[in-house]
C-alpha cells in the first residue's frame, strides 16, 4: 500500500517533464491551418508579465502582476495591465520621463521618433532598443512562490494531524503524505546516501520533490 500513492506521484511527476519536452518538437500537419499547436502550447509554458487564465470572447483574461525595474531614474513600478495585453511593442508606458514597451516578453525603453514606432530593430530583425534592469514578479516567479505555501500548508497540516493523533498513527492529509515521505526515505534517500547521513538529507528531497512535482501540475 505504502507503494502505490508514490509510484502515482512518480507518474504523474514524468509526464509533466514529458508534457514540457513534448511541446518543444515540431509538430507535424496540424488540422486545422489557423491553429498552431506549438503556439498554444509554448503559450502557457513560457515565462511573462502576466497570469493568463483564458480568452473569453476573443479577449484574454488574465491577472496581472507587478512589474519592477531598476532604470536610470531610480526605481520604477507599475502593474503589467498598464500594457494591455500587448507584447508587439505598440503600447506605451510613461513613468518619471521615460518610457517602456513590451516585445515578446521583454521590456524595453521605448523610442519616441515615431509615434506608434517605440521599438528599433537591426537587419536581423532583433531589438536594439536599451533595456532597464527587469526584477519584476513574473508567472514563473509567481507559481513558485504559491507552491512554496502549498509545501508549507501541506507539512504543516501533515504535521498537526501526527501530534493529534494518540497513537501516532496518521490521519488526514499525513495519510496522503507518509507513503511518499516513506518512500523518499527509505528507497531514495537510504541506498544512495547511505544509513549513517540519509536522515539528514530527507527533508531537503522531499523539498525538492514536491516542488518540482506541484510546480509541474
Amino acid at each position: 500500500m505504502t507503494r502505490i500513492f508514490p509510484t502515482l506521484f512518480l507518474f504523474s511527476f514524468y509526464f509533466s517533464f514529458t508534457a514540457l519536452a513534448y511541446s518543444n518538437n515540431k509538430i507535424e500537419n496540424p488540422t486545422k491551418k489557423d491553429f498552431d499547436v506549438n503556439e498554444l502550447i509554448m503559450h502557457h509554458i513560457k515565462d511573462s508579465h502576466d497570469f493568463h487564465i483564458l480568452d473569453w470572447k476573443g479577449h484574454p483574461v488574465s491577472v496581472p502582476l507587478p512589474v519592477i525595474l531598476w532604470t536610470s531614474e531610480g526605481l520604477i513600478v507599475f502593474m503589467s495591465s498598464e500594457f494591455q495585453h500587448d507584447d508587439s511593442g505598440e503600447i506605451v508606458v510613461k513613468r518619471k520621463n521615460q518610457s517602456f514597451v513590451k516585445f515578446h516578453e521583454e521590456i524595453y525603453y521605448g523610442r519616441n521618433e515615431t509615434e506608434g514606432n517605440y521599438i528599433q530593430f537591426d537587419s536581423s530583425k532583433h531589438p536594439i532598443n536599451d533595456k532597464p534592469l527587469d526584477l519584476s514578479i513574473t508567472k514563473l516567479v509567481f507559481s513558485m512562490f504559491v507552491s512554496i505555501i502549498i509545501i508549507f500548508v501541506i507539512f504543516r497540516l501533515s504535521a498537526k494531524s501526527y501530534a493529534r493523533s494518540k497513537k501516532g498513527e496518521p490521519s488526514g492529509i499525513a495519510k496522503f503524505t507518509e507513503p511518499i515521505i516513506l518512500y523518499i526515505k527509505k528507497e531514495v534517500a537510504l541506498p544512495l546516501i547511505g544509513k549513517e547521513k540519509h536522515e539528514k538529507y530527507v527533508p531537503f528531497l522531499l523539498t525538492i520533490f514536491f516542488f518540482i512535482w506541484i510546480n509541474n501540475l
